[in-house]
């Protein structure tokens, strides 16, 4: 394992500068031509934002909101928390 480890570090300061692997992981990480500016999926917290509270509203508990909107809890509960504040 740690053979392994030394020649895949060997490998690559021996085949990358900072610079070159900068630009492959732009290059790598490009859409329709278009360079990655970071982050992940489309934020859908608007509109997430809206439906917890409504759910919320009606009685729903945090774990029935996640399931109903397809996310975690955690997230349910960091809504309630960003409203509450």
């Amino acid at each position: 394992m740690k053979v392994t480890a030394k020649s895949v570090a060997r490998w690559t300061h021996k085949n990358f500068s900072a610079a070159g692997f900068s630009e492959r992981q732009a290059r790598v990480g490009a859409l329709d031509g278009k360079v990655s500016k970071g982050g992940g999926r489309p934020s859908m917290a608007k509109e997430h934002l809206q439906a917890v509270l409504e759910l919320k509203a009606q009685g729903c508990s945090n774990r029935d909101i996640a399931e109903d909107l397809g996310i975690g809890s955690a997230s349910v509960s960091r809504y309630l928390k960003q409203v509450s504040e």
